[in-house]
């Protein structure tokens, strides 16, 4: 592996990213308990495990449907611009807002 390779000490790792997949998380012969015994054999403490945010967003992404979300922004942008008293108002809220 090319952290004994570099001579790298397994114990100075403390956290590991994955996908979630089971190939990276699998309880007994996943990448992240494989690693974990490891810097356990080598005197550290098991590191964190974190799922990436990136697939997090992603499967977030294809679960969530966009439209109900955009529909209140997009009708309440609408309602402010419609009215130019409206829109000052709003735009002067937004400053005192700023200021503090």
């Amino acid at each position: 592996m090319a952290i004994n390779q570099k001579n790298l000490r397994w114990k100075n790792l403390k956290c590991i990213t994955t996908d979630g997949g089971k190939n990276m998380s699998g309880k007994d012969k996943g990448v992240v308990a494989l690693v974990s015994k490891a810097v356990e054999n080598d005197g550290g403490s098991k590191p964190s495990v974190l799922h990436c945010i990136i697939h997090q967003q992603s499967l977030c992404g294809k679960c969530l449907d966009m439209s109900e979300v955009l529909k209140p922004v997009v009708s309440t942008v609408n309602f402010i611009r419609s009215f130019g008293l409206n829109h000052r108002q709003f735009r002067q809220f937004m400053k005192r807002l700023e200021r503090k």
